[in-house]
Parts: C-alpha cells; structure tokens; sequence
C-alpha cells in the first residue's frame, strides 16, 4: 500500500474469489467459501488502523516529493 506516499484509496479488486474461469486463482478478500478468513481480518484490521490514524493519515505530506522552500 501507498499510504505513505499519499494514496488517496485503497482498492481491493475481487471481494470474492471466483469459482470458475481462469481467475479462479486470483485471491478476493472472501474465499471460495464466501465465509471472512485470514485476508478479510487483515484488510479489517488495516481499515482500524487507518481510522485510529484518521487526521493524521489525511493531512500528512508526501515526503517524497521535494520541498519548493528551496
């Protein structure tokens, strides 16, 4: 994740494995089951983190970029 350098979003892509086709090995947030596991704590536990950070996370600079105060 690209927080740190100032990500507006974070996306997940699949919320849910597929069950046929050719993706069926791309991960979702849910698995095949359709039951929360491993990934779907994780990503709730990044979603607490991010809310407990709250205003800092949103008004903190990308300290990446140069300052123009040169």
């Amino acid at each position: 994740m690209l927080v740190s350098r100032g990500a507006n979003m974070i996306e997940y892509w699949q919320r849910r494995t597929l069950v046929f086709g050719t993706e069926t090995y791309w991960g979702g947030v849910l698995p095949h089951s359709g039951r929360p596991g491993r990934v779907y704590r994780e990503i709730a536990r990044i979603g607490a983190e991010l809310e407990t950070a709250g205003s800092a996370v949103a008004r903190a600079e990308d300290l990446t970029q140069p300052s123009s105060a040169a």
